[in-house]
């Protein structure tokens, strides 16, 4: 009837909806139409439903029940649906599981699958399939396991090993799983990601693929979760390419955005890669800076400058290279006939610099030294020397301090790689690149390659790259440190060249140290004063000790007047240098020296107090 038919239309969208009122009113009106047609009726026989239309009506009061979590309702109307004479299937009982699981009762969970256990090896499975959705996604977006009869007979041999230990662990029993169907998986997932049991969820992706059932997309999806919040980032990133190969579906990129921020914080690089690829670049989502900066420190830590370039583009993409291909090193190279510390030549300017680069786009963020730091460190541990010499380029053009420790691992990095001398090349090419954008280096740069030198025990390398560094044109050009009127064009004579300061001179020192050269630190202190820098304490500590280790060490005394003189605290490195000198060659001074360091607030250190061979007092106002 068509009446009839409208009133079971109703029944079914109201049930999609899981409106529990609305389902409610319509069993109503379909019990209100049956009422009036058998009143209405001539004879005297009632009029019922037809054999097969009452099943639907409780399947749709179930699945209310089921999703509102009324499970004591929901197992009512399962005792009607015996009274009335209908045989349970495992549709039925699957509502009611849901109903247990939203309702958080465990004691009701483990009674419904005991039912469904019951069945029997075929349960029935009839009654409105086309009126779920799940089921519809059942059918679209199942795991299925692809493989013959004779390479499933042998799956299931390995997951039901005789010995009771290894994979079959994790599977739940046969017995107990024969009657499930997706929906009893997707369901029970969903029991274990409330309560985030993660190894129950394993095993029920395990026996699903044991059963050959179809596994929902959306189990998968909070299989995934579970993992997320357990911190395996690794099995996450696994189960979501395992879901999106199976399946051929795509999870939504804010997932992807979940796996991203969780193998950051665990410093899994190959899911942070992965995770990124789908999220950022296909998903075109846009990470906040705090990941970044997290992403940036596994990349600084695994030495991956490439993957720390991308990730900064995704907050500022910059005009400035970090790299370009290398040109003919012959052609940079100084010439064999430039004596030490000789006169400062300009490389000639061939071309017309380009202008400067744009600001960056409104909205975009400017990327400061903690942005930058971590690719430098990348760049680093990976070997990637040119990049980094441009990266502190950059950096020093954009008005960042670059602290000691920052250089010292660009050192560290080339002497322990044995790549001082091509990296050399590469800070020359760089350095005289006519290119504004490209071109110039830092004099932190020229510093890091000379004590990569100094510490290989090359002397003559490091005073060539002082000598090849002071002309090569500097990362920041006469414009910016004074900017002409905007009326004069820019020009590559504007450039200026690399200037050295007190620190590149103290490497100087103490290369002349190490190697005991004390004419070529004469010629060190005439360069420090014609570059108008004034001494600090660390100069005169480095003169000292050169003094000391010559034959002759009067000039020592005169470099420590010289600096007390000049108001420059002496160093306590700088006293205990000269008293152990002293004391070692029988020269009384030692005494006033040790007095002198004493009513300086310096505290003698224990060695040497144990060379003097007596307590030294320790005064009030030691400096440490």
């Amino acid at each position: 009837e068509p009446e009839l038919r409208q009133l079971f239309y109703n029944l079914s969208k109201q049930a999609e909806r899981a409106d529990l009122y609305k389902v409610l009113n319509a069993c109503s009106q379909i019990r209100d139409h049956f009422q009036a047609k058998s009143a209405s009726s001539s004879s005297s026989s009632s009029v019922t439903l037809q054999k097969g239309f009452e099943r639907p009506i409780y399947y749709c009061l179930l699945k209310c029940f089921g999703h509102h979590g009324y499970v004591k309702e929901a197992i009512g109307v399962l005792e009607d649906m015996k009274s009335y004479g209908l045989t349970l299937d495992i549709e039925s009982l699957n509502f009611v599981l849901q109903g247990a699981v939203v309702a958080g009762s465990q004691e009701h969970v483990e009674d419904v699958l005991e039912m469904i256990q019951q069945l029997g090896p075929n349960p029935p499975t009839e009654g409105l399939r086309q009126d779920s959705s799940q089921h519809l996604i059942e059918q679209e977006d199942p795991i299925r396991v692809k493989s013959s009869e004779k390479e499933q007979e042998g799956e299931e041999g390995k997951l039901d090993g005789e010995d009771g230990r290894g994979r079959d662990a994790v599977i739940l029993p046969r017995e107990m799983t024969r009657n499930w169907t997706s929906s009893t998986y997707s369901i029970l997932m969903e029991h274990c990601l409330l309560n985030h049991n993660l190894e129950y969820g394993l095993a029920l992706m395990a026996s699903s693929i044991r059963s050959n059932k179809p596994l929902q997309f959306e189990a998968m999806l909070k299989l995934i979760w579970m993992s997320i919040h357990a911190k395996e980032v690794r099995l996450a990133a696994e189960l979501a390419i395992l879901t999106e190969k199976e399946t051929m579906r795509n999870l939504p990129p804010s997932s992807w955005m979940n796996i991203l921020r969780a193998c950051s914080e665990a410093f899994y690089l190959p899911g942070i890669e992965l995770a990124w690829q789908k999220a950022v670049v296909e998903g075109l989502l846009i990470p906040d800076e705090g990941l970044v900066l997290s992403i940036l420190a596994v990349t600084a830590r695994e030495g991956c400058p490439q993957f720390s370039r991308i990730v900064l583009d995704s907050l500022n993409p910059s005009p400035i290279s970090f790299s370009s291909n290398s040109s003919s090193l012959e052609k940079v190279m100084p010439s064999n006939n430039s004596g030490r510390f000789g006169k400062r030549s300009s490389p000639s300017p061939t071309s017309t610099p380009q202008p400067p680069p744009p600001p960056p786009p409104k909205g975009k963020i400017t990327l400061q030294e903690w942005h930058l730091s971590p690719l430098f460190e990348s760049q680093c541990v990976g070997r990637d020397f040119e990049g980094a010499i441009r990266t502190l380029s950059i950096m020093k053009s954009h008005g960042h301090q670059l602290g000691p420790n920052l250089i010292h691992q660009l050192s560290i990095a080339c002497y322990k790689a044995g790549k001082i001398q091509e990296t050399f090349r590469k800070l020359v090419e760089i350095g005289r690149d006519e290119d504004p954008l490209k071109g110039g280096v830092d004099i932190s740069s020229v510093n890091a390659l000379m004590s990569a030198s100094v510490w290989s025990g090359d002397l003559d390398l490091a005073v060539e790259i002082y000598e090849v560094g002071m002309t090569l044109y500097d990362s920041v050009r006469k414009d910016e440190r004074n900017p002409p009127p905007p009326s004069v064009p820019k020009r590559i004579e504007d450039r200026c060249l690399v200037q050295p300061n007190l620190e590149t001179y103290h490497i100087l020192l103490s290369g002349c140290i190490d190697h005991k050269d004390r004419k070529l630190g004469q010629r060190v202190l005439r360069d420090i004063v014609q570059s108008k820098l004034k001494p600090n304490e660390i100069t005169y500590e480095r003169m000292i000790i050169l003094c000391l280790t010559q034959e002759s060490y009067e000039d020592s005394f005169g470099f420590l007047e010289q600096a007390k003189m000049e108001d420059i605290f002496p160093t306590r490195k700088s006293y205990e240098a000269m008293i152990r000198r002293c004391h070692g060659v029988g020269d009384e001074r030692w005494r006033l020296l040790y007095d002198e360091m004493v009513e300086a607030g310096y505290r003698p250190g224990r060695s040497l107090r144990d060379q003097l061979g007596e307590d030294a007092e320790v005064k009030d106002g030691w400096r440490g």
